[in-house]
């Protein structure tokens, strides 16, 4: 965009990995065409006016005829795809962003990603996909770069053709962990999806409640659509836990709350590491107040920041609701941060964009924390098995009035 300043547990690291990646695809799946068509998102208004060849990208999701489709992710493309064409472009010529649905599939993944190769794509953005593994490989060996795929596997977490904007649902399990100590938590408990990629994450979740000072409680697995919670949140609250960290589905999120509301213990803690969390919100309606969750943006009410500002107005040109989705967001920027390397290349190819991403540093605004590609995070906790993190940075957030209110600045995990 133009205006955006743009101990260890590792002896067991690639299992510990492969879970926490495996357990991020999971939450997404939950979260909530075929791969032979796509929608595109551009040119559009202005764009007919520019001249030159279009510079297309790709925007990979699982979207419609999956239960996992977050349509949001498109909008927020579309929207800076339109601000930045109404703009002028870039360097004149108009951008596109084509959708491709992975369809919950991996051989649609693939061949999502073998079009992008084929097809004339310079790179793909703002992308979120279960089957992200399936893509690297085709699209590392094509040499097409991913601008700000949120990584679902190890393939993702570590090629060095992936350049996330932020870190991942692994980070915000991480973050959470210290979040709910930091207020005042003494023993925790946990409440998991209950998968072996998901057991095998339990060891680092507690790492972050003991380094924070902190006791680890009991690790109770529940499965997927459990129809009853409360044995389980009984369970998890039998060893004296003040506070619960729920790192499993959004749909069954929402029923341990409830279920934790009905235990009868009184000022437990809650914090959630789910995706959709603000659909999460919405469904529990007055029964989020008081629960904690990590972000990797800043909250789109604090408009103080231009970069927060700007994604509202840009979302609300479009006719898209600016609500706190961490997709949108993220898809949002991770357009304009392409917009911002491909006007800074002599020649607008894949490969240029990829060598040109390795050194880039990318300010929004203060909707992210500043990101530089040439300097990846390497003292998280996850940090042997993800060396494609490039922020630290958190923001802490608590749900008061139904709404996410910001309790604190960018955190750095790592201090």
């Amino acid at each position: 965009m133009r205006s955006l300043h743009t101990r260890s547990f590792y002896t067991r690291r690639r299992k510990i990995m492969s879970g926490s990646v495996i357990v991020a695809c999971v939450l997404t799946a939950a979260a909530c065409s075929s791969s032979g068509t796509s929608k595109s998102g551009g040119p559009s208004n202005n764009a007919s006016a520019l001249k030159g060849a279009p510079i297309k990208v790709m925007l990979i999701r699982d979207g419609e005829g999956t239960p996992v489709n977050i349509p949001q992710i498109m909008d927020g493309a579309k929207a800076a795809l339109n601000a930045i064409n109404n703009s002028g472009g870039i360097t004149g010529r108009p951008l596109v962003v084509d959708e491709c649905n992975s369809r919950l599939d991996p051989n649609a993944a693939a061949d999502c990603a073998r079009r992008a190769v084929s097809g004339g794509y310079v790179a793909i953005v703002g992308s979120l996909t279960s089957n992200d593994a399936a893509i690297v490989p085709i699209v590392a060996a094509g040499h097409v770069p991913m601008i700000g795929l949120i990584p679902t596997s190890a393939a993702a977490y570590s090629s060095p053709d992936v350049f996330p904007i932020n870190a991942g649902t692994s980070a915000r399990a991480l973050a959470v962990t210290k979040q709910i100590t930091a207020a005042g938590a003494k023993k925790v408990g946990f409440l998991y999806l209950n998968v072996a990629a998901a057991s095998a994450f339990v060891p680092v979740l507690k790492a972050g409640v003991t380094t924070s000072g902190g006791a680890a409680g009991k690790a109770v697995g529940v499965p997927a659509g459990a129809a009853d919670m409360s044995s389980y949140v009984a369970s998890a609250l039998s060893d004296g836990a003040d506070g619960l960290v729920l790192f499993t589905t959004a749909s069954d999120a929402l029923h341990m709350v409830q279920a934790i509301h009905n235990s009868g213990k009184s000022n437990v803690k809650i914090a959630f590491a789910v995706s959709s969390s603000d659909q999460l919100v919405k469904s529990l309606g007055g029964d989020a107040d008081g629960l904690l969750t990590a972000s990797m943006n800043r909250q789109t009410s604090e408009t103080t920041y231009p970069g927060v500002k700007q994604y509202g107005v840009e979302m609300k040109a479009s006719g898209f609701d600016a609500d706190s989705n961490e997709y949108a967001i993220n898809a949002w920027a991770s357009v304009h941060l392409f917009a911002q390397v491909a006007a800074s290349v002599k020649t607008v190819r894949a490969a240029d964009i990829q060598t040109a991403l390795g050194t880039a540093k990318y300010d929004s605004g203060g909707l992210f924390p500043t990101l530089d590609f040439s300097k990846p995070v390497t003292s998280l906790l996850i940090s042997k098995g993800a060396p494609r993190i490039f922020t630290s940075q958190v923001e802490y957030v608590k749900v008061e009035h139904g709404a996410f209110q910001p309790t604190s600045d960018f955190v750095d995990l790592a201090g």
